[in-house]
C-alpha cells in the first residue's frame, strides 16, 4: 500500500514541473532538466565544445550571465548528446501553452502565419499530431504580461542574442521587432535558439527568434550559408529529450 501511495504522489511531479540531471558522456557536464508539458527540456545552454562553436568571453559571461556556446548550422546533426535532439516547434508551442494555461491563464496567447491565419487550438491539435505544422509561425498575444527573462523562469531562458560574423549581438540595439499595433520598430532584448520543424527533421535551419513582444520561428538560407563568413550566423541550443511523455 505503501509502494502505491508513493506512486500516486510522484504522478503530478513527473507530468507538471520536476527537475532533474543530466551528464553529458562526452565532457561530463551536468545539465538540469525539466519537464513541462510532456517534453523534457534542458535548463542550461548546451555548453559542448565543437570546432565551430564559439562562447563569450570571461568578461561577457559575468557581465550578462550567460553560459552556453554559440553553433553554427553544419553542427546542428551532432551537437546535442545521444538521447537529446534540437526542440521541434511543437515543442515550442508547449512551453508557450505550458505558461498561458498554468502560470498566466489570463494571457490569450496567439499562434499564426506571420499575421495571415490564426490557428485555433482544436486545428494546433491536429496539426501537432499530423506534424504538419511547419514555420513561419509567429506566437505572440504575451506583450506586456509575460516577462520571458524573469529570475527563476521555468527553462531558466536568458537574453543570448545570437553571433553574427564572428560579433556578439546582445542587447536592445540588435533586437528589432514590429510593433502592428503601433506600427513602429521596437527594440528588445532577443535569445536565438535553433529548432527543428518537426521530430522527423534533424535540422533545417530552422530557428526561433524568442522575446517578449513575441515570438517567431522559422527557416531560411539569409545569413544561415556556410560560406556567408561576414555575417554569418550562429545561435545557442536548448536540447529536449528525444521522447516525450504522454
Amino acid at each position: 500500500m505503501r509502494i502505491l501511495l508513493l506512486f500516486f504522489f510522484l504522478i503530478p511531479c513527473i507530468a507538471f514541473g520536476q527537475t532533474d540531471h543530466f551528464i553529458d558522456k562526452r565532457d561530463n557536464k551536468t545539465y538540469p532538466s525539466i519537464n513541462v508539458n510532456g517534453t523534457i527540456w534542458m535548463q542550461k545552454n548546451l555548453d559542448h565544445i565543437t570546432p565551430q562553436s564559439i562562447s563569450l568571453n570571461q568578461k561577457d559571461m559575468d557581465m550578462y550571465s550567460i553560459q552556453g556556446r554559440y553553433y553554427s548550422v553544419v553542427e546542428l546533426d551532432s551537437v546535442c548528446p545521444a538521447g537529446w535532439n534540437l526542440p521541434t516547434i511543437e515543442d515550442w508551442i508547449n512551453y508557450f501553452t505550458y505558461l498561458t494555461e498554468t502560470k498566466y491563464p489570463k494571457v490569450n496567447l496567439e499562434i499564426n502565419v506571420y499575421g495571415e491565419r490564426k490557428f485555433s487550438p482544436k486545428e494546433l491539435k491536429e496539426l501537432i499530431s499530423e506534424k504538419q505544422l511547419l514555420s513561419p509561425l509567429n506566437i505572440s498575444g504575451y506583450y506586456n504580461k509575460i516577462d520571458l527573462w524573469a529570475e527563476g523562469n521555468l527553462l531558466n531562458l536568458k537574453q543570448i542574442g545570437r553571433v553574427e560574423g564572428g560579433e556578439v549581438q546582445i542587447g536592445y540595439q540588435h533586437g528589432k521587432y514590429w510593433d502592428r499595433e503601433q506600427k513602429k520598430w521596437l527594440e528588445e532584448p532577443f535569445a536565438d535558439f535553433w529548432t527543428r520543424a518537426n521530430s522527423e527533421v534533424t535540422s533545417d535551419k530552422t530557428h526561433a527568434h524568442v522575446s517578449n513582444i513575441y515570438t517567431v520561428i522559422h527557416s531560411h538560407d539569409i545569413h544561415l550559408k556556410p560560406k556567408q563568413k561576414r555575417k554569418l550566423r550562429k545561435f545557442m541550443v536548448r536540447c529536449v529529450k528525444d521522447y516525450h511523455i504522454q
